[in-house]
Order: structure tokens, then C-alpha cells, then sequence
């Protein structure tokens, strides 16, 4: 499956699903579940970042993370295959609006009822503007030198880190 997607004038944005049906492509989309992206990025992968919508997991990407996102948006959760997350560890990114919050409770009830459970951690990054995401908080960081991305995401992988060590501290006194 892919999308086709336009970017409107005002900040919104059109979105087609392209789908393969039989020995052709179709302005359609996928039949449901519908797979992860980047779905082959994850079969190796320990920690898996989740983020709301693809131009954020091609961020976390950018930086060196492994991370997908379900398709179609903060609504459409449910609508996603996330059993290859299965006994995984997820870090979600959520957007810093009530969509984001949304998508991340859905992902998190969804991921801890996989088989495995997923040991679920959720980020908030720092300095987030509203209905900003990790594109905006790389964008605050303004740079393409390697050594300074690397810092980025070592520092997202110790937010992380530290968030596992307040839940295991919480859950085991």
C-alpha cells in the first residue's frame, strides 16, 4: 500500500491510498488489517518508536531509530496489524495535541494485549510547540552534522530509558 499525498495550501492536506489489486494499482485502499510502515524494519528490531503518521517515523528514522507508524492517521489505530510488535519494547512519540493523545492510548491498549504484550513507554519530548511532533523537535535542533543527530538520539533513547526505570521503580517499590 502507498498514498499519494498533497499538501494544501492552510496547513491541510490530501491524502489517496494506492493499493495493489490483482496485477494492477488502484486508487483504493489496502483490505484491513492494514500493515505497519516500514513493516520490514521491524523484524530485528528490540525497541520500535511509534509515531503519529509517517513523516514523523521517516524523522525518527533521519536520526537513526527504528520506527513505524499505523496508516491513516490518529483515528485509525485499530485499523492496523501491530502483532509483529508483539513482546517488543515500544516508545511512542506522541504529537503534543489531543489527536496525539488519542492515537497514543489507542497504541498503547492495542500493543499490551499483543501475544506477547509489548512493554509499552511513552515520550513526551520536550519543548514540543502545539500539534508539534519529533519533525518539529529536530527542526528546533536546526542540524545536519552527525555527530549532533547521534546526540539527538541518544538523548530521545535516554528520555526513554528513563521513563522504563520510573515504571519499573513505580511497579516495583
Amino acid at each position: 500500500m502507498s498514498n499519494a499525498r498533497w499538501n494544501l495550501p492552510g496547513g491541510k492536506k490530501d491524502i489517496q491510498p494506492i493499493a495493489r489489486r490483482g496485477s494492477g494499482w488502484a486508487n483504493a485502499g489496502m483490505p484491513k488489517p492494514w500493515p505497519l510502515y516500514r513493516l520490514t524494519d521491524l523484524a530485528s528490531a528490540t525497541r520500535v518508536f511509534v509515531t503519529e503518521g509517517e513523516p514523523a517515523a521517516d524523522a525518527a528514522r533521519s536520526i537513526g531509530l527504528v520506527a513505524t507508524t499505523s496508516p491513516h492517521g490518529s483515528k485509525s489505530a485499530h485499523h492496523a496489524d501491530w502483532s509483529p510488535l508483539a513482546g517488543k519494547e515500544i516508545v511512542i512519540l506522541p504529537d503534543n495535541d489531543s489527536d496525539g493523545a488519542v492515537y497514543r492510548d489507542a497504541v498503547v491498549g492495542i500493543t499490551m494485549k499483543l501475544t506477547p504484550p509489548a512493554t509499552v513507554r511513552v515520550v513526551e519530548l520536550p519543548g514540543l510547540p502545539p500539534k508539534g511532533d519529533i519533525v518539529d523537535f529536530l527542526d528546533a535542533h536546526d542540524t545536519v552534522e552527525p555527530d549532533a543527530l547521534f546526540a539527538i538520539a541518544r538523548a530521545i533513547q535516554s528520555l526513554a530509558d528513563a521513563v522504563r526505570e520510573s515504571s519499573q521503580r513505580e511497579a516495583n517499590p
